[in-house]
């Protein structure tokens, strides 16, 4: 019997098994009776070893990019640094082709670098519900919504452009017109050449 076991046959995540383990109080009464029925009926013992391995681990927060040309994440990832300074912490910043599946990355940063938790710039949310279970340590998704994801170790940290566009050009009168939303990938200033980031930017 092993926490993976507990978590599949009470119907809660790995994390929320750990946290009535440890006797946290952030867990709702009904997980808590139901993880611990299970455990007392099959006599599990934590693992001590393993417990103490993970309050050993590091004081690295990883930064998982996926794409390395997008410089919007450039400069969130430099303020990220700049306030881990500030603190005990500090980034592990990780990047990996747009190809490649984060989530399957995160889980390889957790086995061999125990990072305390995981910043995530870009993704895609069918890879997190496919196997983020697997993950304990907290997670942020820095660029992408969480809401529709059921996990209680991940959060999510955006913005509503369709909210902001709609709150800019409301007039309340006939003719505010429509909004077309596209993805894009690319933004080039005609002018003077300038790509992405710096093309957004009005400075002359």
């Amino acid at each position: 019997m092993t926490i993976k076991d507990i978590a599949k046959e009470s119907g809660y995540s790995v994390s929320t098994v750990s946290r009535v383990l440890n006797n946290r109080r952030d867990v709702s009464p009904e997980a808590k009776k139901r993880i611990s029925e299970i455990v007392a009926a099959y006599n599990f013992i934590p693992n001590n070893n393993a417990k103490h391995l993970k309050q050993s681990t590091s004081k690295n927060i990883a930064v998982l990019v996926k794409g390395t040309s997008n410089m919007l994440f450039a400069n969130i990832v430099e303020e990220v640094q700049k306030m881990l300074e500030e603190t005990k912490y500090s980034a592990e910043v990780c990047y990996m082709d747009e190809d490649k599946n984060e989530v399957e990355q995160a889980l390889i940063l957790c086995r061999e670098r125990k990072p305390m938790g995981i910043l995530f710039l870009g993704g895609n949310p069918s890879n997190f519900k496919e196997k983020y279970e697997q993950i304990e340590v907290p997670g942020v998704l820095i660029t992408n919504c969480g809401k529709e994801l059921p996990f209680e170790n991940l959060s999510s940290v955006s913005v509503d452009d369709i909210a902001a566009a709609k709150k800019a050009l409301y007039t309340g009168h006939i003719g505010d017109g429509k909004i077309f939303v596209y993805n894009v990938d690319r933004v080039v200033k005609i002018r003077t050449g300038e790509e992405d980031f710096e093309a957004l930017e009005d400075v002359e």
